[in-house]
Formats: structure tokens, sequence, C-alpha cells
């Protein structure tokens, strides 16, 4: 039985002050379940669309990190769903948890590198602790670290689960969907069209392949012969993908993106 537990989410073994965290190398990614050691393991599902290469560990490629802050900031595991980390065989009790995040995926200037964000739901032990966390947002900035701490985590059983859920980014605030039009575009589009368009992409791109509409309807939509089909709910995505992952759990018996995991 283990009574503390440290990860380097996607980097090598390292020894940070007092405490040794174990690597975090493993580079499959879609529908994967890996127990990596009797103490820990992680699952991933989800695919890259349009990525059969995609990679599933990140660095810190653009050098956004300062030096001096720990190497667990200059890593990450990657998954495009659904990523889930688990501390096994721990002591029953009370624990303190630190999930340490920064944004080395994407760059803080005027070019391509920076139209993106990394948005998930965070769970702990199944019960909701953040909604929509923006990694850059909540740091302050990209490449800048920060640290999500949980005091006295009860631990009842001999398992602690931390689950990272990409259930669809519903800002629901024009402001918000006009971010996401190209910048170069300047004020020069139609704001109707183009909130119908993301509107679509978001009904698309939903993490449930089950709830995406047929092409013959997003063709009726993008031409306006149909209305835009209304975003489900987070809640039904994430009920939607907890049945998927029971039944595919079934037959083949069976973890957002995170920096570093710290459990004590």
């Amino acid at each position: 039985m283990s009574s503390s537990l440290f990860i380097n989410c996607g980097g090598s073994r390292a020894k940070i002050e007092k405490d040794t965290y174990v690597e975090d190398l493993n580079g499959r990614g879609p529908s994967t379940f890996s127990s990596v050691s009797d103490s820990w393991g992680y699952s991933s599902s989800g695919v890259w669309v349009g990525k059969a290469n995609a990679t599933f560990l990140a660095t810190d490629r653009f050098n956004l990190i300062n030096e001096s802050v720990p190497e667990y900031y200059k890593t990450a595991r990657l998954s495009p769903q659904s990523l889930k980390y688990y501390g096994l065989c721990m002591r029953r009790g009370s624990y303190k948890v630190q999930l340490h995040f920064a944004e080395i995926m994407f760059s803080n200037d005027q070019t391509y590198n920076s139209l993106g964000r990394r948005v998930f739901d965070i769970y702990v032990q199944g019960n909701l602790l953040e909604r929509d966390f923006n990694i850059a947002e909540r740091a302050g900035g990209v490449g800048k670290p920060f640290t999500r701490q949980i005091d006295a985590l009860q631990v009842n059983g001999s398992t602690l689960e931390i689950h990272l859920q990409w259930s669809g980014y519903l800002g629901g605030k024009e402001e918000d969907e006009n971010e996401l039009v190209d910048m170069d575009l300047g004020t020069n589009f139609s704001k109707k069209e183009a909130k119908r368009m993301l509107e679509i992409a978001l009904l698309c791109t939903n993490p449930s392949p089950t709830l995406r509409p047929p092409m013959s309807s997003v063709v009726s939509m993008l031409e306006g012969k149909s209305k835009v089909q209304p975003p489900l709910g987070k809640d039904v995505n994430l009920k939607q993908e907890e049945d998927e992952e029971r039944s595919s759990s079934s037959s083949r018996k069976l973890l957002d993106d995170l920096t570093e995991v710290k459990i004590e």
C-alpha cells in the first residue's frame, strides 16, 4: 500500500526537491489502458480527427516555460477526449492532491500557432471539480505555471481517480464565438453567417460520434434550408461517453491535458 505518488506526466523520471517523480512516456493514446506499475496507471480515449500519426505526449516546443520552474511543467500527456490517471493501492485516509498545469501547446503571438486553447472538465473521485477549465486563462497566459490543489481528499477504497474530460466547450456568449473567427478577416464578415458555421462545427466535432449530425443534415444547415440543431448539453455528452465506455469495457475488460500529478 502507498501513501504518496508523484508523476511527471509526459516526461522522464525527475528528482525535484525531496520527491521523485516517475516517468510517463508511454506513447500509446486512443482507447488505451496502461497499468505502468503496481502504484499507478492511466487510460485515454478518443482520436485526433485527420491525424493518424498524432502524438499523445507534448513538450515545450516554443520554449515558453522559464528555466527556473520545475521540469514537470515542460511536458504533458495529451488526449483528444478523455484522460484518467489512477493512483493504485492507496492507503485509506486524507490526501493533498496537486495538479500542475502550463499551456505549452500554443504560442502567444499572431501566428497560427496561437490559434487554440485547451479546455476541459476536471473530476476527482467522480466529483466535478472544475468545468471548462482553461489552462492559459487560469494561469494568466501561455507558458505560465498554475497549480490546482485539493486539500483533505478522502480515499476510502484503494484507488484515487483523476479524470480530465472534454465534453464540448460551450461558452454560449457571442463574443466567445467571435474569438474563433480568423483574425485576418478583421470585422469584414457576417456575424450571422459565422455564428451558423461555428455552431455547425461544434455539432460535427461532438466527442460522441453517435451524437454528430449526418452529412445530409449538415449540408441542409449550411445552405440555410434547415435550422441549426441546438448543441446538446455537456451532461448529455458525458453520459453518452460513460455509456460507450461501459459497453467497450465489458468486451475488452478494460485515461485534456495534465503536466504533473502530485498526491501525498
